[in-house]
């Protein structure tokens, strides 16, 4: 996935979110001001309307994560933010077993998902 075909920026229910590319660490600030860094695959910072995503895969190879990766870990962010915005208090199974399931749904069933286009 080339990335001039990814979205800068995420609508979530009215909230938008700029969104970063890296393609090595991923590093932000919580809420409590604590540095998190490390082999994250994406991270969403509600307070600060920001998603990042890596676009590769952090060993020897360096190699690209595939377009189903990126799309899901795009996906799951967004639902981090969804979490965020109704103030649902999703745990990351919950957001990560949701993600997966959307992706699949909509892969699967092309026609749902161009009903909503």
């Amino acid at each position: 996935m080339r990335k001039k075909d990814l979205p800068d920026k995420i609508r979530v229910c009215g909230k938008d979110y700029k969104v970063r590319y890296s393609n090595g660490k991923l590093t932000y600030k919580e809420k409590n001001g604590k540095r998190c860094k490390g082999n994250l695959f994406g991270f969403h910072q509600g307070n600060k309307g920001v998603i990042g995503i890596r676009l590769k895969n952090i060993n020897e190879y360096n190699e690209p994560y595939s377009n189903d990766e990126i799309t899901n870990t795009i996906l799951h962010e967004s639902l981090h933010g969804l979490s965020h915005r109704f103030d649902l208090g999703l745990t990351e199974r919950q957001v990560y077993c949701l993600g997966v399931g959307v992706q699949a749904l909509f892969k699967d069933n092309p026609k749902i998902y161009n009903l909503l286009k």
